[in-house]
Order: C-alpha cells, then sequence, then structure tokens
C-alpha cells in the first residue's frame, strides 16, 4: 500500500520538513555562506491545506544558512492558474537578481 502516492515533492508534512529537506538545511548549515561573503537568493513557495507556515518556516532556515530569501508565497490547495502564473513571475525575478549580481 502506498502511504503517499503523491507524485509532487512534499518538503513539509504536519509543519515538519520530510528528511531529504531536514538533511539540506543542515548540510547548508554547514556550509556557513554568512562566513564566506558569498551571495545566495532564494525564493520559496508551495501549497497548504489547513495550517500553513511551511513555507514561512523554510524561508526563515534559509535565512539562517546565509540566503536572502526575496519572496515567500504560500497558496491555500492546488494552486489555480493566476497563482501558477505568479510562481512563474516570481521565479523570472528571481533569475534576474541573480544574473545581475556583482
Amino acid at each position: 500500500m502506498q502511504i503517499l502516492p503523491s507524485r509532487e515533492v512534499l518538503p513539509f508534512m504536519f509543519n515538519e520538513p520530510y528528511p531529504s529537506i531536514g538533511d539540506l538545511i543542515f548540510y547548508l548549515r554547514g556550509l556557513n555562506f554568512k562566513m564566506t561573503g558569498l551571495k545566495r537568493k532564494a525564493v520559496t513557495f508551495g501549497s497548504m491545506g489547513w495550517s500553513g507556515r511551511a513555507v514561512k518556516k523554510l524561508a526563515d532556515e534559509l535565512e539562517k544558512c546565509g540566503f536572502e530569501v526575496s519572496t515567500d508565497y504560500e497558496v491555500n490547495y492546488l494552486p489555480e492558474e493566476d497563482e501558477l502564473d505568479n510562481c512563474y513571475e516570481i521565479g523570472k525575478k528571481l533569475a534576474m537578481e541573480i544574473k545581475d549580481m556583482d
């Protein structure tokens, strides 16, 4: 029996990171970008079913790792077409910010 038959990546469930995301955050903390002076940019986005906060929690963790998180965007349940368009525009903006970095 499949417990989670979804094909999407589910980085958080019950407001806690899946082990793969927790491992990544642990690794990023070890890299300590703040100490290197390297600039790292990120956005976080996702959908929520009931309580939310996972996207903000991930953004906070990335900031602790030295990332500049420009956007955290969360929608309810399945995103509507305009919400998907918004995610696309957020991605384009991030790409431009990365391209324009010194």
